[in-house]
């Protein structure tokens, strides 16, 4: 098979790192099946078109994926014997390969449900909940982005417990499921942009076709949390400049000291917040004025990175906040995007 290193070295590249580890030895590659790259690791697969006409079938090991990167030019890649061979300009290489009828493909399901919309739109959507997902494996569910069409939005959701950011865009019709962040997260890696692409849903599994690309998951099962009941009217509502508190709450980080949880405090009182942190060797006090009094007066600690998230993930240059209590998860709303933080308990 003669092809132009540009056209297959950037996709090998993509998908280099779906290659499974030790026990998985038969998919330790990436297929290469007629006009098809194929990479499947039971977890993710991902299937692309190639725009090549050829009958050409064989496993591309890592290392000779290695090689094609750092090729130019023309490139020949043909296999026999258990090894495929690469020629170039530049000389010859073989790498043993592993059999190809032994490969095992992402398997096709029967989609019961279908999403569509524009690629970039949703990519967007689930990068502003995405760092809310859980990173540890104590219920794998919350390791995933909850996509829940209701009949009017597509609520898209991420929580670990102790914070929770929920989106939505317009979407008229149902639809549930559990996608892995970190399939999410590889999917649009690719690049989609503003193709219109297709999550179609079974009950175990999701696929999503975009453009020449088709990628295949399982989905988390497990009950997710019930996001809507808890953002409830809270007692003291106020705006605040996004900037001004996220600035001022990246400078209280200096005197953090990770190892040690240091809380940050916000505290308001007529129309200032006042935000502050106290460790052992440092401390740290600043004031935001608010274009208004407050209701009652704010007194509640955080987890500093957790709130420095939140903001960071919304758009709008003033966000509104709702309090309830200094042990009440405190919500910042926007215009479609929310989130929660549960507070740091303080002694």
């Amino acid at each position: 098979m003669k092809i132009n290193q540009s056209e297959i070295a950037k996709k090998l590249k993509q998908l280099k790192g779906i290659i499974p580890g030790k026990g998985f030895e038969c998919n330790r590659g990436v297929m290469f099946n007629r006009d098809q790259l194929i990479v499947n690791n039971l977890e993710l697969g991902v299937v692309v078109k190639l725009d090549i006409d050829t009958a050409d079938e064989f496993i591309i090991p890592p290392k000779a994926i290695e090689m094609i990167e750092n090729l130019s030019g023309e490139i020949d890649i043909s296999e026999s014997k258990s090894k495929v061979t690469i020629k170039s300009g530049k000389g010859t290489s073989k790498f043993t390969t592993k059999p190809f009828d032994d490969f095992a493909k992402p398997k096709d399901f029967k989609v019961d449900t279908n999403f569509t919309c524009v690629a970039g739109e949703l990519e967007t959507a689930i990068a502003q909940v995405s760092y809310a997902c859980a990173k540890d494996e104590s219920r794998a569910e919350f390791q995933g982005v909850l996509l829940e069409g209701d009949g009017e939005y597509l609520n898209i959701v991420a929580t670990d417990s102790n914070r929770l950011a929920w989106n939505r865009i317009q979407y008229k019709d149902k639809i549930k499921a559990i996608i892995p962040r970190e399939t999410l997260k590889k999917a649009f890696s690719f690049g989609f942009g503003d193709d219109m692409m297709s999550l179609g849903v079974s009950q175990n599994n999701a696929i999503i076709n975009c453009g020449n690309y088709t990628v295949y998951t399982r989905l988390y099962d497990g009950k997710f949390i019930d996001y809507q009941k808890l953002f409830t009217p809270k007692q003291t509502v106020f705006n605040v400049n996004r900037a001004e508190l996220l600035e001022s709450l990246v400078r209280s980080q200096v005197c953090s000291e990770s190892k040690l949880r240091i809380p940050v405090v916000l505290k308001g009182n007529d129309d200032t917040l006042n935000i502050s942190i106290k460790s052992a060797v440092s401390e740290f006090s600043e004031d935001i004025k608010l274009d208004c009094k407050l209701p009652c007066k704010i007194d509640v600690s955080f987890n500093g990175a957790y709130l420095i998230d939140a903001l960071i993930s919304f758009d709008e240059d003033t966000v509104e906040i709702q309090y309830e209590g200094e042990i009440k998860p405190v919500a910042i709303v926007g215009e479609t995007l929310r989130a929660l933080v549960v507070p740091m308990r303080k002694g």
